[in-house]
């Protein structure tokens, strides 16, 4: 099993491959904080929270940030006495960074997803603003996407795809067209 991260900020994709290490530090650079999954956005804690492997299983902790981070859509939040409280991760997790309460994608938020399909073919952003529907075309079969989400990751036969509104990411060899309705 190859566990990763890719992580998508202000347009930009960095894939991160978690098993590594036992320990991934989350957070915004500074001069006295390298993190190791650094984040650029003001909204970033310098110590946002960390990814950690426990016994072969990845769990994501929280540092109780002002800001927020939503996991497929939950606010985190503290454990016990504000402790910071362990959340296991799974395949096909979505992660947004300093988002506060709402999942929506600005230069202020930072998106994440864990995926355990390592993906070793370049990413390639695809225009898909204003399309209200996609077409994933994946060798012999296609796909047809309505009722588009931010966020939404599609694991196809020869490639991974994922809507980010105006930009879809696309690895591997599938193709994706947009319809404007």
């Amino acid at each position: 099993m190859k566990n990763n991260l890719i992580v998508i900020e202000n347009g930009q994709l960095n894939t991160y491959l978690l098993d590594t290490r036992l320990v991934w530090e989350v957070g915004r650079m500074s001069k006295d904080n390298i993190p190791d999954i650094t984040m650029h956005a003001t909204t970033i804690s310098r110590k946002h929270g960390k990814f950690q492997n426990m016994d072969g299983i990845w769990f994501y902790m929280d540092y109780k940030t002002t800001n927020k981070t939503l996991q497929n859509g939950r606010v985190l939040t503290a454990g016990l006495n504000g402790r910071v409280k362990p959340v296991m991760v799974s395949d096909g997790d979505v992660f947004v960074f300093g988002c506060g309460e709402q999942a929506v994608v600005s230069p202020g938020t930072v998106w994440a997803f864990f995926s355990t399909k390592y993906i070793d073919a370049p990413w390639k952003g695809v225009d898909s603003r204003g399309c209200e529907r996609l077409l994933i075309v994946d060798g012999d079969s296609r796909y047809y996407l309505t009722d588009l989400q931010l966020g939404e990751k599609i694991e196809a036969e020869h490639g991974t795809v994922i809507y980010m509104g105006n930009v879809t990411y696309v690895a591997g060899d599938v193709q994706v067209m947009g319809k404007i309705e």
